[in-house]
């Protein structure tokens, strides 16, 4: 027997009748109509800073296409295949590379498929090439100033090709003193402490030029350097004989007297930037071993001095010394003499009777 069922007030054969149950009747069975089921994909994001968005995005069927920012678990898939593709993620200057950059996975009714995603940061790196730089010879190298632009993650070379200027000239510090009055070419004389003094160095060239080399002066207190100076050049050649008595023949710097204490140091170096052509750049340090001298300065130095008249016995003159007069003596001796603490006093007259003096 054969069962028809009213549909909407029509009667339909059992053929066209889907997703319905069908009685048999003369078998005594029931059927169940198939149905999909549909599946899931957990992804899990890791390695990225806290509060930064991942950039994962999954491609499916039926237009599917989900971007996944944190973990998460996408539900109610349809069977088939998922493309899933994963891009860098740039935090600050710093570029975070997935593990995975593109996987397919298989979706299935009724299960669940998980995939893994883990960041790594990448540091950008910068690799700087220098060549053509023998020992003891200038070389230039332009542009002087070389801007290289470094994105996160990506490897960079700067490159500095240096070449030769071609010169025959070269340039040394033939001496330096600092010089409260009396000074030697050596600078033997000891510096006087809380005095003011004038530094003066002196270069020598091979030959005769047109260069024009600053001069830079630190001075260190310990390891510490406590000032900077830069010296431009007095006169538009560098000396090729040394003429003390010229002061346009040295590099000259007004030391306050503050900075002239026990247990300073001093640093010169020549042409500081490298902007002279010179066929070596040896020698253009003072001392030449490139590490600060402690200068020769003492403090505390007390002079005593005792002015005594001389009375002539023959015509009765004496000697113009009195006690308001000694600051006219003993200024002219602190400018003459590293001398910077006076205590003078007036003796008592002598008188001289020997005859008349050859003054």
């Amino acid at each position: 027997m054969m069962i028809f069922r009213r549909i909407s007030g029509r009667h339909f054969g059992m053929r066209a009748v889907l997703g319905t149950t069908i009685a048999c009747a003369s078998y005594g069975c029931t059927q169940a109509a198939s149905s999909v089921t549909a599946g899931a994909l957990s992804v899990a994001v890791t390695g990225l800073p806290a509060g930064t968005n991942a950039s994962v995005t999954v491609i499916g069927p039926n237009g599917l296409r989900s971007d996944v920012v944190a973990s998460t678990t996408l539900t109610g898939l349809a069977a088939g295949t998922c493309t899933i593709q994963a891009s860098t993620v740039i935090v600050g200057a710093d570029a975070y590379e997935p593990s995975i950059k593109s996987q397919q996975v298989s979706i299935s009714g009724g299960a669940t498929v998980s995939f893994a995603e883990q960041y790594t940061v990448v540091a950008a790196t910068l690799q700087v090439l220098i060549t053509g730089l023998p020992a003891d010879v200038l070389y230039l190298a332009p542009p002087p100033t070389l801007t290289v632009t470094v994105t996160p993650g990506v490897h960079v070379v700067a490159r500095i090709q240096y070449s030769h200027p071609e010169s025959s000239l070269t340039v040394t510090v033939d001496g330096v003193y600092i010089t409260q009055g009396a000074q030697g070419y050596d600078g033997s004389v000891p510096l006087i402490a809380d005095r003011p003094g004038l530094l003066r160095v002196f270069l020598k060239g091979s030959e005769a030029n047109t260069a024009v080399p600053d001069v830079r002066v630190r001075l260190y207190a310990g390891a510490l350097v406590t000032n900077t100076y830069t010296i431009r050049a007095p006169t538009l050649a560098v000396p090729t004989t040394i003429v003390e008595a010229d002061g346009t023949k040295s590099w000259n710097l007004a030391l306050p007297e503050h900075l002239l204490q026990p247990g300073q140091r001093l640093l010169i170096d020549v042409d500081p930037a490298a902007l002279v052509p010179l066929a070596t750049r040896a020698n253009l340090s003072y001392p030449n071993s490139g590490a600060p001298q402690v200068l020769n300065v003492v403090g505390n130095v007390a002079y005593n001095l005792t002015f005594v008249p001389i009375v002539i016995s023959t015509d009765g003159t004496t000697g113009d010394i009195t006690t308001g007069g000694i600051p006219d003596f003993t200024n002219s001796v602190k400018l003459l003499h590293p001398v910077w603490n006076i205590t003078a006093s007036v003796h008592a007259p002598f008188t001289f009777t020997g005859g008349a003096l050859g003054l």
